[in-house]
């Protein structure tokens, strides 16, 4: 049997059972009728103390006063309206959002309806959330940065204060309003951003800039893409900041560094073919005894001219950016020809170089820049056995998988503390534990470099006397979105 309600009734069936606050005004602004939802928030459970008084009698004259001027409003445009507004007294504060309409009739309007909803918590949380944005664009609009977010498309979505005008002009206004030319930048930071956007991993680089007088600047770049909870890339956010002035302490401490080590270089080498003669015996017969101090003597000298090249490269190297020359090459024929170059050393210390290679494909070929890997695994191979014991084992271990290539470097040697493992691939950190060091720490800040730039990782395990670097990097191709400089 279907029961068919009468309209008065469904509307007394709203009034008693609806939690929203409902009134009905008259065009004086007197209560014609309310629902219990509003008597309770009042504490009144009286209806007659309602009915025919006017909102200026229920509420505190600010609030009456607000509500009245919407409610003129609903009934001269004959439109609904929405607005906020709060009861504060004794007993609540609260936030209602309410809606009013005009009830009209025979095209008059006479009365208005209201529904109001509660919103306290919401208005409290969007408070809290207006203080946050305003305390987050406080912080941004006072970084000593620069800050911005671009979509996948390059366009500018938000940012630092003056970051718009750096990323339309090149003005820095952080750095003493330098004017970078942006044409000879936008191969670059394209570059930088599709190597973001398609490897969906974050970008720390150093770039030089010329601004329009010809003058190189410095910039320290972070990028890192702005990931959905799907994965998907929407775009790239950017931190750039001016290191000028880093870069000129740099530069002098590299030119005083470089001048010292040019001017032992000569002399040095001037030694070494002295002592060759000697241990040749061009100017008398030795003794065994004598001949293996010579070489010992020889060896530790050539080292030094070692580490003295590499410093006179790295300090050439820093006033500039290297770029890699990328191709495909055996790294297993790599690593034989370092490990025969240096077997001499290891044969003055008795120390014995075992080594290992090993490819789930059978195939040893990698693509990456053939000079620089070679210098980090001679690198690596020196250290390895200048800090090991004599008499002991170095061993060198190459693994392939269909992934990624993985080398170590594994002797015994006297511990590494825990201070300097955490600073070891720093520049100009090195071990003081071998006898005669003659190093200046900047053999494993070059690997990193050099690693990093290829995408890999370079890492030290340390356990009491033995230790293993080791560094990975990912098998990559022509077709890979890459890197293709090493800021040192």
């Amino acid at each position: 049997m279907t029961v068919k309600l009468h309209k008065d009734y469904l509307a007394e069936a709203v009034l008693e059972y609806c939690d929203d606050l409902i009134t009905i005004k008259d065009l004086n602004l007197r209560y014609v009728a309310c629902n219990n939802a509003f008597l309770k928030t009042l504490g009144n459970n009286d209806r007659s103390k309602i009915i025919n008084k006017s909102i200026y009698d229920i509420f505190d004259s600010e609030t009456a006063t607000k509500i009245a001027k919407n409610l003129k409003t609903v009934i001269e445009t004959q439109q609904p309206l929405c607005y906020v507004f709060r009861i504060n007294n004794n007993k609540f504060n609260k936030v209602f959002k309410q809606t009013s309409t005009p009830i009209i009739k025979d095209g008059k309007v006479e009365g208005v309806i209201t529904i109001a909803s509660d919103v306290t918590h919401e208005e409290n949380l969007k408070s809290k959330l207006l203080d946050k944005i305003y305390q987050i664009n406080a912080l941004l609009d006072n970084l000593p940065f620069i800050a911005y977010l671009r979509d996948t498309t390059e366009k500018f979505i938000l940012g630092t204060k003056h970051s718009k005008i750096f990323v339309e002009t090149g003005i820095d206004t952080s750095a003493d309003n330098i004017c970078l030319n942006l044409n000879l930048l936008q191969e670059k930071i394209a570059e930088q951003n599709t190597y973001v956007l398609e490897n969906k991993k974050m970008l720390k680089t150093e770039t030089p800039a010329m601004d329009y007088d010809g003058n190189q600047h410095w910039y320290k770049i972070i990028k890192a893409p702005i990931l959905t909870e799907a994965n998907e890339t929407k775009g790239v956010i950017t931190f750039v900041q001016n290191v000028d002035e880093e870069k000129t302490i740099e530069y002098r401490k590299n030119l005083f560094l470089a001048t010292l080590t040019h001017d032992l270089k000569n002399p040095l080498q001037a030694q070494i073919s002295s002592l060759e003669l000697f241990h040749k015996e061009k100017f008398g017969t030795l003794n065994e005894n004598q001949k293996e101090t010579l070489q010992l003597i020889i060896e530790s000298s050539k080292h030094m001219r070692s580490m003295i090249q590499t410093l006179l490269t790295t300090s050439k190297d820093s006033n500039g950016v290297i770029r890699l020359q990328r191709s495909f090459f055996d790294i297993s024929n790599i690593k034989t020809n370092c490990i025969n170059e240096i077997k001499d050393l290891a044969m003055t210390k008795n120390v014995k170089i075992t080594h290992s290679i090993t490819s789930s494909t059978d195939n040893y070929s990698i693509y990456a820049d053939e000079s620089h890997i070679r210098r980090v695994i001679g690198n690596f191979l020196n250290n390895a056995i200048n800090y090991a014991f004599n008499d002991s084992l170095v061993n060198v271990e190459v693994k392939i998988n269909e992934n990624e290539l993985y080398i170590s470097f594994e002797n015994q040697s006297n511990p590494i503390s825990k201070d300097l493992e955490e600073h070891i691939f720093d520049k100009y950190v090195c071990g003081k534990d071998m006898k005669n060091n003659f190093g200046v720490g900047l053999g494993l800040y070059y690997c990193k470099k050099v690693i990093e730039a290829h995408e890999g990782k370079i890492n030290l395990i340390t356990n009491n006397t033995n230790n293993k670097f080791f560094f990975t990097l990912p098998l990559l191709n022509e077709t890979s979105t890459i890197i293709s400089e090493i800021v040192l």
